[in-house]
């Protein structure tokens, strides 16, 4: 996704350049801000006017519905892509791969129990269902790992 490597091209380099972790959380918190405005604008336009773009281009009417629960799950890619990012910098590959695993693999038992019986619309929800999984267990490997970190920095400090 042009977006998602875009964000994390341009990302990478400054939560790598932040040694302070009061600034990393800052800046994460910061830039979750203004990718989830401008993810939100973009989804409210795709939902608004999904008849409008389905119709000239598609003509697949059935089209309309599936694009509109889509793009709901844009916001919840920009924001997994910038807290993902954010983890990178601090050296949590090992994690970020588990949780993608895991996420994946439930993805596609849930797509294969699902799609006979539901179809293209179960698909939908569940890609939703899988960006929002994946934003809940960036955020919660995130903040654990700054509060470990912050603990560790205060017990060096003590001693």
């Amino acid at each position: 996704n042009v977006f998602t490597f875009a964000l994390y091209g341009s990302a990478l380099p400054i939560f790598t350049s932040i040694s302070d972790m009061s600034h990393h959380v800052k800046t994460l918190m910061r830039s979750v801000s203004y990718a989830a405005a401008g993810a939100l604008a973009v989804t409210t336009v795709l939902v608004v006017f999904a008849p409008f773009l389905v119709s000239a281009t598609f003509q697949f009417s059935e089209s309309i519905l599936l694009l509109r629960v889509l793009a709901i799950s844009f916001p919840f890619l920009l924001i997994n892509t910038i807290i993902g990012t954010a983890l990178f910098s601090l050296h949590q590959e090992k994690p970020i791969a588990v949780i993608t695993a895991v996420v994946c693999c439930a993805s596609v038992a849930l797509n294969l129990m699902l799609i006979p019986t539901y179809g293209a619309i179960a698909s939908a929800v569940l890609s939703v269902a899988a960006e929002t999984g994946m934003t809940i267990a960036f955020a919660h490997l995130y903040f654990t790992k700054i509060k470990a970190s912050n603990l560790s920095t205060a017990i060096s400090l003590e001693h």
